[in-house]
């Protein structure tokens, strides 16, 4: 029956030993040997996301877009080339109603 008691002991010290060490390796030192001291925060700011020095008065803020919202692509320029096939299209390819070249078909 001691055995139990013995076993209980050793695994609490192996867990406080793995705690520790986890706290050990996790902590901010600097390489001079020192702790970090904990960052500055800012209320209503995440943390690591301050300025070291804030805007000036009366320039709004960038927009930071939400990862939710939708952009629109640009506006499509519009095609007037040798290729276009639109209904205002009158190059030498048209074989429109309104087409009176030595191709026509509809005997206009």
């Amino acid at each position: 029956m001691r055995i139990r008691p013995a076993l209980l002991a050793a695994s609490a010290v192996v867990l406080l030993a793995v705690l520790l060490g986890g706290w050990l390796l996790m902590r901010p030192v600097d390489p001079a040997g020192g702790t970090v001291p904990a960052p500055i925060t800012v209320p209503g700011r995440p943390s690591g996301t301050v300025s070291p020095t804030p805007p000036p008065t009366g320039t709004p803020p960038d927009p930071v877009p939400v990862p939710g919202d939708v952009v629109p692509p640009p506006p499509v320029p519009d095609d007037d080339g040798p290729d276009d096939d639109g209904p205002d299209d009158d190059g030498p390819d048209d074989d429109g109603p309104d087409d009176d070249g030595p191709d026509d078909d509809d005997g206009g």
